[in-house]
Formats: structure tokens, sequence, C-alpha cells
């Protein structure tokens, strides 16, 4: 929600599409390359869960100071030669930090690196989940959200897998 409108993305395996209402007046099918990158988000357990059998290569690329915490450095390799940066805090293992090139949303923008920090744990049915989700920086993707409920097997209409607008 930004300036009491409300936007979306939307990503499937097949297609995606954006709907930001500061921009257009109906949803926009997303291109090829930029939905590609926006795919692997898709995998609700992250690259790391099963990386080997997804066809993925990880490795220990040393220790990081992140925000005052000590943090292992985990490098990702996905199997579109992509990588991801990860940064464990070192004493609980929970993830804090993580970061990657994706492409613009509109294509004329190019790569850019994002960060995306994770914090406030909490456990929801013995899981612990990040309550709060940051993305630091000024362009469209930047902000905080903050999780307020997580519901785990909820059942989703599949209405939400397609624009509304």
């Amino acid at each position: 929600e930004f300036g009491g409108t409300s936007g979306y993305i939307i990503v499937t395996p097949l297609a995606g599409w954006s709907f930001i209402p500061m921009r257009s007046e109906t949803a926009k099918v997303i291109s090829e390359e930029t939905l590609k990158g926006m795919q692997s988000d898709m995998d609700i357990a992250g690259p790391l869960i099963d990386y080997a059998a997804k066809g993925y290569k990880v490795e220990l690329a040393g220790k990081e100071n992140i925000d005052g915490k000590d943090a292992y450095k985990i490098k990702l390799t996905l199997n579109t030669g992509n990588e991801i940066i990860y940064f464990l805090d070192t004493k609980t293992y929970l993830l804090i930090q993580a970061k990657q090139a994706r492409a613009g949303m509109d294509d004329n923008t190019g790569e850019r690196e994002v960060v995306t920090n994770y914090a406030d744990y909490y456990p929801v049915d013995g899981i612990l989940f990040p309550g709060t989700i940051s993305n630091p920086g000024n362009d469209p993707g930047s902000g905080t959200i903050t999780f307020n409920k997580i519901e785990l097997n909820k059942t989703i209409e599949e209405s939400q897998f397609k624009p509304s607008v």
C-alpha cells in the first residue's frame, strides 16, 4: 500500500504481472527476463534448503560483521549462474542478511544489488520466522515489511494467482 492505493506483484511458474497504481491503471505483464529473476522467490523454503537436490552450489566464504553481529558468509550459486550471498548469525544460525543482483522491474534500470535484512524472529508452529524483513535504500523496492500474523498451510483461492485489474 502506498498513498492510499494498493498494488501487487504476482509471479507464477509461467507468467507474472505487476500492478502499481501510481504508474498505470492496469496490471502489466512482467518481462521474461525479470520474471526469471523473481521465480526463485517461489521456493518458499528458500534456495539453501536442499540446495544440492536443486542443482545449486554452496561455499563458506568466511565471516563478516553485519550490524554488530558476527556472521558466516555463505555464497550460493544457482543453476542459472546467479549468486546469492547469505549471512547467518554465528550464535543462532539464523539468516540476518542476503545480497544478490537483480534486474530492475521496468528492464531499463539494469541490474542492482538488493540487500535484504531479516530480524525479530518469532516461532509459528515451532518454526522461527523473521517478523521484520527490510530492504534499505531509495529505489522502489526499498522498505520494511512487518508481519503481524503468519499462518501456515492455509488454503489460497486460485483467483489470487491472476491479475484483478
